[in-house]
């Protein structure tokens, strides 16, 4: 059974994600765009926020026995 703390800290931990992206490519294009995407993902505090809100959510994705 999902947990409300572990759906919030999941929903919040994605939206963060998102927002952070949205904010490093907005008004990029072209190779700038790329280099942007390719600067996103090389801080390793983006990778680890990846990796926790993967580990929030797999739970809430599947089935409970």
């Amino acid at each position: 059974m999902a947990t409300p703390y572990r759906t919030l800290f999941a929903v919040v931990g994605w939206a963060a994600l998102v927002v952070e992206f949205v904010l490093m490519v907005w008004g990029q294009s072209g190779w700038n765009l790329a280099a942007r995407v390719v600067n996103y993902f090389s801080f390793f505090t983006i990778l680890t926020n990846i990796l926790v809100a993967l580990a929030l959510t797999g739970p809430l994705l599947t089935r409970s026995r």
